[in-house]
């Protein structure tokens, strides 16, 4: 009786103190043994359901006060074995999550995460069933989520491919990423780690580093990536490309600078430099469609998480195209873009889907400073009449420049081409 009257008399400090300690010790009980308990076979189930897979979560660490997550062991199956698998998952959240009402997240950690795909046939793999979309009201919004991630890493991850179509492996392992932000929102965090890129496709090794440039009011660390003349028609068979398109060479070069820019009250990503297509041939039904000798694009301060896409000089030379319609009065691109001959009827939901997609239009910025086209042919073919009538626009030039969807200011546009039936 005097212990309790002893307490009562102490200090009203003193009694906060006490009950203080003791709610953060609850706090701290629940979140790091209680809710992981329930909220263990309850993840795996919602996962099992949303990916029609069997989900296991070895175990999930929750420590309240650091506002981090860890998930350990998680495997999900299919009917061919093992589909995916990692170690464990980091989610360090931000405090900032809270006000800023979006996912803040100080650190994304994902170590020895394993995909294991089987490809079944042309157009066909073991996860295809998840690409197809379900039927869902229309987004009241177009415009990029909310969102600030940091410090992303992955951290000896693998990839294998099983192609049973072909008869064929493929193994990409030994994979170690590592990203300091992808942010929509305009967020700063104190430390940010250096971007690389590392890793061994089928056996040989391949590596990119970032490098660092301090300026005066900001801090650039740039992520180069060079490629010379990679053929693209191995990778283009496993892509699930329209029926009947072929694509007998493509040849693809790079040099591109993803640069992760540090200001004092916000972090930017920017791209730069040219990307190039060379060589492309593409066939439907063995019919000419598509080909050119070479496609530049100038890419200049873009910024795609914050919707600003600047383009410097886009350059197509050697353009060959062919137009056809058969004798069903069916063009040849309107089969490559859809098999449904008839339009669809304009419904309530396509009609709000375009009004968003014009409001989020206006807060886009689309720039190209210099568009060209050179030495180019268009061809056209009708058998919907009788006889077949064929003709065609030869050396065709096309320049366009200062071209803006934010501004109103005419640009000026030059046009030159000859018919075949010119003298």
């Amino acid at each position: 009786m005097t212990t309790l009257k002893n307490f009562f008399l102490w200090s009203r400090w003193s009694r906060f103190i006490v009950y203080f300690i003791a709610a953060a010790a609850l706090f701290g009980a629940v979140g790091a043994w209680a809710i992981p308990a329930i909220l263990r076979p309850w993840l795996a189930e919602k996962a099992s359901v949303a990916l029609n897979r069997a989900v296991d979560i070895g175990a999930i660490n929750i420590n309240p006060y650091l506002l981090q997550v860890t998930l350990r062991d998680v495997v999900i199956k299919d009917q061919y074995g093992e589909f995916a698998s990692f170690k464990s998952l980091l989610l360090d959240v931000e405090t900032s999550s809270i006000f800023r009402l979006a996912p803040v997240l100080r650190a994304i950690t994902l170590e020895q995460a394993k995909v294991n795909v089987v490809r079944l046939s042309a157009n066909q793999y073991n996860f295809s069933d998840l690409l197809v979309s379900k039927d869902k009201e229309p987004a009241t919004s177009s415009e990029l989520p909310r969102f600030s991630l940091n410090n992303i890493q992955l951290i000896n991850g693998s990839v294998q491919l099983d192609d049973r179509f072909i008869g064929q492996k493929q193994q990409l392992d030994q994979l170690n990423f590592a990203l300091p932000f992808l942010s929509t929102l305009p967020n700063r965090i104190d430390e940010y780690i250096q971007p690389h890129f590392s890793g061994r496709f089928n056996g040989q090794q391949f590596a990119l580093q970032g490098e660092s440039k301090p300026f005066k009011d900001s801090l650039d660390t740039a992520l180069k990536l060079k490629i010379d003349q990679q053929d693209l028609t191995t990778l283009l068979g496993y892509a699930p490309l329209p029926q009947g398109l072929q694509i007998s060479s493509a040849k693809l070069s790079s040099q591109l600078e993803l640069i992760f820019r540090q200001q004092k009250n916000r972090a930017e990503l920017v791209l730069n430099g040219h990307v190039v297509l060379d060589d492309v041939v593409a066939t439907q039904q063995s019919q000419p469609l598509l080909a050119f000798k070479q496609f530049n694009i100038e890419l200049n301060n873009m910024q795609p998480l914050v919707q600003q896409f600047r383009f410097g000089k886009i350059a197509l030379n050697g353009l060959d195209m062919t137009v056809s319609r058969d004798n069903a009065s069916v063009f040849n691109w309107q089969k490559l873009l859809s098999q449904a001959q008839a339009k669809p009827a304009v419904s309530a939901s396509a009609v709000t889907a375009s009004s968003v997609a014009k409001s989020a239009e206006n807060k886009m910025l689309l720039e190209v400073a210099e568009f060209n086209l050179l030495d180019s042919q268009v061809r056209w073919i009708d058998a919907g009449v009788t006889p077949t009538h064929t003709t065609s626009l030869q050396a065709m030039s096309l320049n366009v420049k200062q071209i803006s969807n934010q501004t109103k200011t005419p640009f000026p546009v030059q046009f030159k081409a000859t018919t075949d039936k010119a003298a």
